[in-house]
């Protein structure tokens, strides 16, 4: 399939069209439209809080023209809505913790194992947000040795964490 775009005054206009559509409604190539050149969205590195950008330029070629993507940073009001949608995806993850934890809870009868999960539940309700969701650390679950959980926790005996893992 081939593509092109229209040009006015050397920038492009619109989107790519196919070939055939153009000649459908024109006939021929207009004199202002030039080749286009579709290719895949590369492997960009975005941060958390970068999108991607898509503009038209000049394909190295100097005749035809092709898509650029750029990674650019969100408004400060796109940062804030992305901030909300990770708090309200970490309060669905926190809850549903503590509901696996109470599943645990009641499928067991050893009251020192039952304790290691009440302690977890405790931890996980202890989890603090930051301004910034993608710093918390959640609580890992605790350790089961030989069939029996044990609290995670490390030579500090602090409860071991991990970064929530976004996205």
């Amino acid at each position: 399939m081939a593509f092109y775009i229209q040009i006015e005054n050397g920038q492009p206009i619109g989107h790519p069209y196919l070939e055939e559509n153009i000649l459908d409604v024109h006939g021929q190539i207009p004199f202002n439209f030039q080749p286009f050149i579709h290719k895949d969205k590369p492997d960009i590195e975005f941060g958390i809080y970068q999108k991607q950008q898509k503009t038209y330029g000049l394909a190295p070629d100097g005749v035809s023209w092709t898509e650029i993507f750029t990674a650019i940073d969100m408004t400060e009001e796109e940062k804030t809505a992305e901030m909300n949608y990770i708090n309200r995806i970490l309060d669905l993850k926190l809850k549903i913790l503590i509901d696996n934890a109470d599943h645990m809870i009641s499928q067991i009868s050893d009251q020192s194992q039952i304790n290691v999960w009440n302690t977890y539940k405790e931890v996980v309700n202890s989890t603090v947000k930051t301004e910034d969701p993608i710093d918390v650390l959640l609580p890992v679950l605790p350790k089961k040795v030989n069939g029996v959980f044990t609290e995670n926790r490390d030579i500090n005996n602090v409860w071991k964490t991990t970064t929530y893992p976004w996205p």
